[in-house]
C-alpha cells in the first residue's frame, strides 16, 4: 500500500506535459496489440489505463483527449478489418461506443 501511495505521489509531482506524453505513449503499444490480435474489446479495456492515468493526474480535458485518440486509433485499426462496404458502419459504431464509454469514465473520475 505504501508503494502504491508513493507511486501516486510521484506522478502527482510531475508536470502535465510529462503525464500526457506517458498516457499517449501507453496507447501506442495497445493500439499495435489490438491491430495484431483483432481483439479490440480486450485491448479497449486495457486502454482505460492511460485514460484513467491522464484524467487522474492531468485533468478531465486531457482524459477526454486521450479518449478521442483511442477512438481514432480504433477506427484506424478497424479500417482494414472492415474493408467491405457493408461493414464500414460497424467500425464507426464501435469507435463511437468506445468513445462514449471512455468519456463516461473520464467524467466519473473527475467528479
Amino acid at each position: 500500500m505504501r508503494l502504491l501511495l508513493s507511486v501516486i505521489r510521484f506522478f502527482d509531482r510531475q508536470p502535465r506535459p510529462v503525464i500526457v506524453l506517458l498516457a499517449f505513449a501507453g496507447l501506442v503499444p495497445l493500439g499495435w496489440l489490438g491491430a495484431l490480435t483483432r481483439h479490440e474489446m480486450i485491448v479497449g479495456f486495457l486502454c482505460l489505463i492511460p485514460v484513467t492515468f491522464a484524467t487522474w493526474h492531468a485533468g478531465p480535458g486531457w482524459g477526454a483527449l486521450i479518449s478521442g485518440a483511442y477512438a481514432a486509433m480504433l477506427v484506424a485499426t478497424n479500417t482494414t478489418a472492415t474493408a467491405r462496404l457493408d461493414q464500414a458502419w460497424l467500425r464507426d459504431v464501435t469507435a463511437a461506443a468506445a468513445l462514449a464509454v471512455f468519456l463516461a469514465v473520464t467524467l466519473l473520475l473527475s467528479a
